[in-house]
């Protein structure tokens, strides 16, 4: 069963993805949830608070996708372009515009330190997985420049992936051979 923390963040989410931020609120929220808006801000007493809140499920659901992918994927460079590849379709086939609305909340206040944290964390795991990808040192800098290639690409690819005429799977393979040039280039 679904804890009532869990179910607002994903109404939360749903809401956010659906009608973006300009027509998001807790009383939308609370509303969605079946729960008073006084419930509701016994667990997010905050706007802020729950975006925060649906930003650390986030990282808590793409570590997960991370781990499971890395423990079974392949090393090396096949390994890179199957990874890259994976994510960048997961992006176009997930149809979410969660981003969207996320960035718009990015003025709030109160914001700014919590998207660093969240962008910080999905570097962190980024840099991870390409550590057992790639059997370089995550503490590596050009494994770190091949993150910070990489991230933008993984976050912003919905709208370029569904707007645009991409074989994803070319984009994948020049993705790969970019990192693999830093690679090779820096070891």
């Amino acid at each position: 069963m679904i804890s009532k923390k869990e179910n607002i963040i994903k109404v939360a989410h749903e809401l956010l993805s659906k009608e973006g931020s300009s027509q998001f609120s807790m009383r939308k929220v609370a509303l969605q949830a079946s729960m008073s808006l006084g419930n509701l801000q016994y667990y997010y007493k905050t706007k802020t608070d729950l975006i925060n809140g649906i930003l650390e499920n986030y990282i808590q659901i793409y570590k997960i996708e991370l781990d499971d992918y890395s423990k079974s994927c392949l090393k090396g460079r096949e390994g890179l372009e199957n990874f890259i590849s994976s994510v960048l379709l997961d992006t176009v086939q997930d149809d979410d515009k969660f981003f969207i609305a996320l960035f718009s909340f990015a003025e709030l206040k109160g914001m700014e330190i919590p998207l660093k944290l969240f962008y910080g964390e999905l570097f962190k795991l980024l840099t991870d997985a390409l550590e057992i990808i790639l059997g370089v040192s995550s503490t590596s800098e050009c494994l770190k420049i091949a993150a910070s290639l990489l991230l933008p690409y993984f976050e912003g690819y919905w709208p370029v992936g569904n707007y645009t005429e991409i074989n994803h799977e070319k984009m994948a393979r020049i993705l790969a051979d970019t990192v693999m040039l830093l690679i090779t280039d820096t070891v």
